[in-house]
């Protein structure tokens, strides 16, 4: 269930193949995967929090919020067959924009904040972000991905 308060989380994704596009193709229940120096962030985020899914999409160097999900269990997966990701976690989609206009960074709250630490893969806690702090925009920012994200929800 989509809710404001519930949005605490932040990862970056990728994917190196064309059209650069990550996890556009995957069921409502998916494989979260990540990095393997990230092993022990993998359980993080506790069963019906919510992860902001963000990535550069295609050739733009742009930032797009694709997709709110939340883990469905605490089990900690490994698979062999994914390069430098064997690690991932079994994720439920909440809502996805994966077409244009995309949510991008820079319509949001987000746009003064670097997520230059982010962008290693692992889950962060926005709250925890140093702006976030400093400004005090963790409510901000979770209503407005709420409102964002809230005509592409799943029912």
């Amino acid at each position: 269930m989509l809710s404001p308060d519930l949005i605490k989380w932040i990862k970056s994704v990728n994917n190196n193949e064309q059209p650069y596009k990550a996890y556009f193709d995957v069921d409502d229940v998916f494989q979260l995967h990540f990095p393997d120096r990230h092993k022990n962030n993998v359980l993080t985020t506790p069963c019906g929090e919510i992860i902001l899914l963000f990535q550069k999409i295609g050739t733009s160097t742009d930032i797009k919020f694709t997709h709110l999900v939340t883990p469905i269990n605490d089990i900690l997966y490994e698979e062999r067959d994914k390069p430098k990701h064997h690690y991932s976690r079994r994720v439920k989609v909440i809502a996805q924009c994966l077409q244009e206009p995309y949510i991008s960074k820079t319509d949001t709250s987000f746009k003064n904040i670097s997520l230059g630490g982010v962008s290693q893969g692992n889950v962060n806690q926005i709250g925890n972000m140093k702006k976030v702090q400093e400004e005090n925009l963790l409510s901000v920012i979770q209503k407005e991905l709420y409102d964002l994200f809230l005509p592409y929800e799943k029912k």
